[in-house]
């Protein structure tokens, strides 16, 4: 037991009352689980981490955050530091609100989501996860048939991902860049995936 809240029931302590530190090596700022339906990162949160058994909104400060999605498609607003929003198997909606953003998939979502303001000059789709979860080990996923970014005809760019490569051709939508066009996408600064 660390300590005793007299007059305060357990049912009102929410994850915006409590963090913890993680400024040793590594982190930077306080980090928040949190399960309310929306939160925004006071100032010296830096680590959000939602927690809920449904879809949350959260924005961040503009401290640079790092934004963890649930998996119930989720509403991710970024502030105008260099934030990191890592998306869950949900259609997340992700806006980064400027910076140099950084779009992590860690995994093939279940319902793609969509990002709202992704900056061809300055923000990164980070692949890396997914990459590595269908065992790709090449070094053009474009030109393996792996990564394809195709225009919808609205002046969105939809990014899919082929978990078996051009032997399948059963290519899986991560994500929709708005107004993006496909041709303006480049694995040079665009996206990564290893």
């Amino acid at each position: 037991m660390i300590t005793t809240l007299d007059d305060v029931s357990p049912s009102n302590i929410t994850p915006a009352d409590y963090g913890y530190s993680n400024s040793g090596p590594g982190g930077g700022g306080q980090t928040v689980d949190d399960s309310q339906p929306t939160y925004t990162a006071p100032a010296g949160v830096t680590n959000v981490v939602l927690t809920g058994s449904a879809a949350q909104t959260v924005t961040a400060n503009d401290e640079g955050d790092t934004i963890t999605s649930n998996d119930y498609g989720s509403t991710l607003n970024g502030g105008t530091g260099n934030d990191t929003f890592i998306a869950g198997h949900g259609a997340d909606q992700i806006t980064g609100n400027g910076g140099n953003d950084s779009f992590v998939f860690n995994y093939l979502p279940w319902n793609a989501g969509q990002i709202g303001d992704f900056n061809t000059a300055a923000d990164t789709l980070n692949l890396t996860g997914i990459m590595q979860s269908v065992g790709y080990t090449g070094s053009n996923p474009q030109a393996d048939g792996y990564v394809t970014f195709v225009d919808d005809g609205a002046g969105n760019a939809k990014v899919y991902v082929d978990p078996q490569g051009p032997s399948t051709q059963i290519p899986i939508l991560v994500t929709t860049l708005e107004h993006v066009s496909a041709a303006a996408l480049h694995q040079t600064g665009d996206y990564v995936f290893t």
